[in-house]
């Protein structure tokens, strides 16, 4: 602005000095209005100051904003590179998440079906759990069964054993006997004859006191045997242990027949 002022008031030099003014009326008034143009220009010249000053100000403050201007936009384009990177990172999470939600749906249903199979697992293990029970009873009710057969069979071993002792023994004695059958047969026929029990034994039907051995036998078998008959106890051991079974009926009926 200043510069334009500069430029009329030299415009207005040249045209009155190149110009006469041919009349004198015209010099006082343009004299009057060069004075007041001065006085003009003076009351200017501050207010051109100032003006001045505020445009610099104005000028720098306009590169300094056209200055964070660009520096806004550098961030601005930053920021809207961040927000597409955040945007495509919010995609992959939400896709993330939808995979996350469907594995949580497919591990409930998973759940609930191995809850499923424990409570099956459970109830045969429990069933299990009783058999076996009932198992380890069947299994101590025959192990006592066991033992008492065992012991049983033991007793009936031990007594079988026994009778077998008393069954030999006659018989090894018997092997020995027929060479004295008969000096034996005629002892026992004198001492039955000339015996009143012997003969009271005959008549009651019993067996004759003719062999102490049968005598003790007959009484080892009241303690080994569990006859419930004294007289089937008797026949046994006559029959199988003493020497003369075989001549009994002979005998008898000597017996009888020296009463």
């Amino acid at each position: 602005m200043m510069s334009s002022l500069l430029k009329d008031l030299a415009e207005i030099s040249i045209a009155v000095g190149s110009n006469d003014i041919k009349q004198h009326e015209g010099s006082r008034l343009i004299k009057e209005e060069l004075t007041v143009m001065c006085l003009y220009i003076r009351k200017m010249k501050p207010e051109v100051k100032t003006m001045v000053k505020r445009i610099e100000y104005l000028e720098s403050t306009q590169a300094e904003s056209n200055k964070k201007m660009d520096e806004n936009k550098k961030e601005l384009a930053a920021c809207q590179l961040r927000i597409s990177q955040h945007e495509a990172k919010i995609k992959s999470l939400m896709e993330y998440l939808q995979n996350v939600e469907q594995k949580k749906w497919q591990l409930e249903e998973s759940l609930s079906s191995l809850r499923d199979e424990l409570d099956k697992k459970e109830k045969l293990i429990t069933e299990l759990q009783d058999l076996n029970q009932k198992i380890i009873l069947e299994q101590e009710r025959m192990r006592l069964e066991h033992k008492k057969l065992k012991s049983t069979d033991q007793d009936r071993t031990r007594k079988t054993r026994k009778l077998h002792e008393l069954t030999v023994m006659p018989d090894r004695k018997s092997r020995q006997a027929p060479l004295r059958h008969a000096s034996w047969r005629r002892k026992t026929r004198k001492r039955s004859m000339a015996s009143p029990r012997a003969r009271n034994d005959l008549r009651n039907g019993s067996v004759p006191s003719v062999s102490r051995l049968c005598k003790e036998q007959i009484k080892h078998s009241y303690e080994y045997m569990e006859y419930g008959d004294t007289t089937q106890a008797e026949q046994w051991l006559l029959k199988h242990c003493c020497p003369f079974y075989a001549t009994w009926p002979t005998e008898c009926a000597m017996w009888q027949g020296g009463i």
